[in-house]
């Protein structure tokens, strides 16, 4: 009995003094966090640290998004592009204009367009001898959401691409760059695949035997749609890059797009680019059907896109109310899902689907139990839970938590201002709890000193791992 009574005093001494070590991590000064474990199979918190703290959850709100479209369409849901003409085809010449009429894809890239234009020359189609018309009309003129932080000063990385229900290649530029075979001679610089009209490349980037630095800005042309500004210096030894830029008029740079690859197979337009409906009697012939939702997923949460969320926000906007997408009408569907759909308990705030919106707010209880309702979902949590990055493997988590092979998947969001945010939420295995659902959220304090993104990064990765040691 002595020997049974010391046991039991042994185990819960344990548990308490664990209990009291774990209450330190998550714990730095001039930084809020807001965390909670919980095990999936009896939602048992096995951890919780200011639950209910709303913070900026940075791109972790893609959660949200992500699991918002798989329960408004399905994971295999595809989008349309269709493409239609206006006048008389025949003996390979198109008497008219043709049209593009967006439908709203998201990862319309250069395989999807490659096997378009393929199909027209295959289809004897050689000469459009009207305009190619653009028509984004599936969404509103709102190409970026006018709230982010950036608003009034839009940059030229990808990241900040504006927004179009017709864009290709996420609204950005593919600059080519790699060093000449002699030094001190220009690097060869191009647009990838093909060379787009409208579009100039001011090369000044040249080979040496030193180091690799060099910039790409694009600036808006007043007499072209813009012009790639490469100014630096590559090692000749370097191995070549692929730069991205976002494009300045989405429209006008789809439209260009889309030529360059219809010319690269032999197709002549001989009218101009421009955006604009369909008409009545336009004749509908082709439609370039999407990847499979799930995959678009898949760009969205382990790469965090940015142009991926906002376009999928739209397309939830549009279809839900039978008017163009827009910002406003996509996030109240999300609202919506979160509330009457995942039973969210309130109060929270999404204002914009990417994360980029600083006015978000949410707590780590609240994203938990949205990873718990999305677990229950057995139709949309085995695609849901794919998406997510893996240590490891390509994605946000590639240097990151590689402790251990499989144990957990999961969604990172990151912010600098107002003030650093450097968030985490996902899934890990665990061999006594089995599925474990996790939240971390840590905002540094606003007006102080920011914090180390990476020092954050690199605590975090500690405390998860400290943590999920001690269960």
């Amino acid at each position: 009995m002595t020997h049974l009574l010391y046991m039991i005093f042994f185990i819960l001494f344990s548990q308490k003094t664990a209990l009291a070590s774990n209450q330190k991590i998550f714990n730095a000064p001039g930084s809020q966090h807001s965390v909670v474990f919980m095990r999936l199979k009896d939602k048992k918190i096995l951890f919780s640290k200011n639950s209910h703290l709303s913070l900026m959850p940075a791109s972790v709100t893609k959660l949200v998004t992500a699991s918002a479209v798989l329960d408004f369409f399905s994971p295999d849901f595809q989008f349309e592009t269709k493409i239609y003409y206006d006048g008389h085809r025949k003996k390979g010449v198109i008497e008219g204009d043709l049209i593009i009429k967006g439908g709203g894809d998201p990862f319309l890239t250069n395989e999807k367009l490659w096997e378009f234009a393929s199909d027209m020359r295959n289809m004897n189609i050689k000469l459009i001898t009207g305009n190619l018309i653009i028509d984004s009309s599936l969404f509103d003129t709102e190409f970026r959401d006018g709230q982010r932080l950036r608003a009034k000063s839009f940059t030229s990385h990808s990241y900040d691409a504006p927004i179009s229900a017709s864009g290709i290649n996420f609204n950005t530029y593919t600059i080519f760059v790699s060093p000449n075979e002699k030094r001190n001679a220009p690097a060869y610089v191009s647009l990838y695949p093909f060379s787009v009209e409208g579009v100039s490349i001011e090369n000044k980037l040249f080979t040496k035997d030193s180091g690799t630095k060099f910039s790409v800005v694009r600036r808006v042309s007043h007499h072209k749609l813009d012009i790639l500004k490469v100014n630096g210096i590559i090692n000749i030894n370097s191995q070549f890059k692929k730069i991205y830029r976002s494009v300045s008029d989405p429209i006008l740079a789809s439209g260009y797009g889309i030529r360059s690859f219809m010319m690269g197979e032999g197709i002549k337009i001989k009218g101009g680019t421009i955006s604009g409906n369909i008409t009545g009697s336009a004749k509908h012939f082709y439609t370039i059907n999407s990847f499979p939702l799930n995959q678009i997923i898949n760009g969205l949460n382990k790469y965090s896109n940015n142009y991926i969320a906002d376009v999928l926000v739209k397309n939830m906007g549009a279809r839900s109310t039978g008017k163009a997408g827009s910002f406003a009408n996509g996030i109240a569907v999300i609202n919506n899902f979160l509330r009457d759909k995942a039973r969210i308990k309130g109060p929270f705030k999404i204002l914009n689907g990417s994360g980029l919106h600083p006015g978000n707010r949410l707590n780590a209880e609240q994203i938990v139990d949205l990873l718990y309702y999305c677990y229950q979902r057995f139709d949309i949590f085995p695609e849901f839970l794919a998406s997510l990055a893996s240590p490891g493997a390509k994605g946000t988590l590639e240097k990151r938590l590689l402790m251990k092979k499989g144990w957990i998947r999961a969604k990172t969001g990151t912010l600098t201002k107002p003030q650093t945010v450097a968030a985490i939420a996902g899934y890990m295995w665990h061999p006594e709890h089995q599925i474990i659902a996790f939240a971390v959220i840590e905002n540094g304090k606003k007006d102080k000193s920011y914090s180390n993104i990476i020092d954050m990064r690199d605590r975090q990765d500690k405390n998860i791992s400290k943590l999920y040691e001690s269960f």
